[in-house]
């Protein structure tokens, strides 16, 4: 295995999770063309049948995807399955009056549409396919649909439609993933499209700089760390020519602790500033893998890259450690470990190998669940799509084979939120090891469709 990874830009190789499991570190092999064939048809195969799933199963009678089903039934959560004592940590604050179902089905919505038409845009991109242009302009249907809805809460909000319903809650990343596909569509879009593209770009930027990138979450007040909101500005900026986001990018870019921050602090999940006093004495820092961290992370990124006012050097090099995160938390399976142990002194990274705590957080849900548990194919789908959105700044071969390895271990009853192959969860958890997630089929298909427009899956 080459375990380095070489940027295009300046032709230095880099060390490359040095300190991944043992179990991973292995090679992903390459392999006979007529073997590379059988695998790319499978896989071909496969993503028919997914976007079948996605069109029978996940969309609902508006146009709006679902970010959840009931793996067994392949049916949304119905009304009154989160009934009863043992779930009583999953009502919101200020929602209590709202059936978590229907909240949970609708959950992360927003980010099930961006992958989706980002997908759909890759799609069209490698085959030219007018199914795929009109599948994309569907989803943007949904998403503008959305948003105009939106506009009774406040001008630029982009809400999370709970229940497939208007509600007052916004999170960074459902627009971080609504923002990133809206670029990706814009070449394909209609003209009038493209004005509500600029007009949603600028909206949803603005909203969140009023807001001084704070706003209620789970009835909490949550700021979300600055570093995320630098791909709104610089493409508000893009989409408007306003020099208002400009100054604005530049404002936050300068911030110390903008600059400083790491993958591990890219999102809000990846909680690198917690230390439980243990840590202290094993001299090791827990890290907490949340699935859609990296791949929120890597879009963060991405886009600034093309930005001639961006620090190109800075944010590839961010990019690299994201996707060298990534890479270590990736398990055999193509799940993902949910904690990992990075030692100190050498950078190492392993798996948590023990329960630490459990205290259900009524702000936060499962996260005092502190054990060696997986995010499920979710975990690993959405790594194989950020890998793929990376992969043109690279010149490492690895991301081919790596995207093929784990897009054929997740066929659609491994395309999980969260797995427990150890058998560690309580009882008040286990609900969340038999859900299909929304964000699993949708980064599957964006990863596939990505690697069949670089050119397939490795020689």
């Amino acid at each position: 295995m080459n375990n380095a990874m070489t940027s295009k830009a300046s032709g230095t190789a880099v060390p490359l999770c040095s300190g991944k499991p043992e179990s991973v570190m292995r090679q992903f092999p390459d392999a006979s063309a007529s073997f590379r064939q059988n695998i790319s048809e499978q896989l071909r195969v496969r993503a028919f049948q997914f976007e079948e799933i996605v069109e029978r199963r996940l969309i609902d009678a508006n146009g709006i995807p679902r970010s959840a089903l009931i793996r067994g039934t392949m049916k949304p959560f119905p009304e009154g399955y989160f009934a009863g004592g043992s779930h009583d940590y999953l009502k919101v604050k200020g929602y209590e009056h709202i059936d978590y179902a229907g909240m949970f089905n609708y959950e992360n919505s927003g980010m099930v549409m961006g992958e989706l038409l980002s997908a759909m845009c890759a799609r069209y991109r490698a085959s030219g396919d007018e199914e795929a242009r009109r599948k994309a302009a569907r989803i943007f249907a949904a998403v503008r649909q959305i948003y105009e809805m939106s506009q009774r809460i406040a001008k630029g909000f982009f809400c999370k439609p709970w229940a497939g319903r208007l509600s007052d809650e916004i999170s960074s990343d459902q627009c971080l993933y609504i923002l990133f596909a809206l670029n990706e569509y814009y070449p394909l879009a209609s003209e009038r499209e493209q004005k509500q593209i600029c007009e949603m770009t600028e909206g949803i930027a603005s909203f969140w700089m009023t807001a001084d990138y704070t706003y209620k979450y789970y009835g909490h007040t949550l700021r979300w760390q600055k570093c995320r909101f630098l791909i709104f500005l610089a493409l508000a900026y893009k989409y408007s020519g306003r020099r208002i986001f400009l100054e604005e990018f530049r404002s936050l870019e300068a911030e110390k602790d903008v600059r400083a921050e790491t993958p591990f602090h890219a999102t809000m999940d990846i909680r690198g500033e917690w230390r439980p006093e243990w840590e202290k004495t094993i001299g090791k820092q827990l890290l907490r893998q949340s699935s859609p961290s990296v791949l929120s992370a890597a879009l963060s990124v991405i886009p600034l890259l093309e930005a001639p006012y961006a620090d190109r050097d800075f944010y590839l090099e961010k990019l690299r450690k994201i996707i060298d995160f990534g890479r270590c938390s990736l398990a055999p399976d193509a799940s993902t470990y949910g904690y990992l142990l990075c030692d100190r002194a050498t950078g190492v990274m392993k798996p948590l190998d023990r329960i630490v705590q459990y205290h259900p957080d009524p702000q936060w849900h499962f996260l005092g669940f502190v054990a060696p548990y997986r995010c499920g194919g979710m975990g690993g789908a959405m790594f194989a799509a950020a890998a793929q959105n990376a992969a043109h700044l690279f010149s490492d071969t690895w991301i081919a084979s790596a995207t093929r390895d784990i897009l054929m271990k997740l066929h659609a009853e491994r395309l999980t939120w969260f797995d427990d192959p150890d058998g560690i969860f309580p009882p008040e958890l286990r609900w969340m090891t038999d859900v299909f997630s929304g964000d699993a089929v949708g980064s599957w298909l964006w990863a596939y469709w990505k690697s069949v427009e670089r050119g397939g899956f490795g020689k």
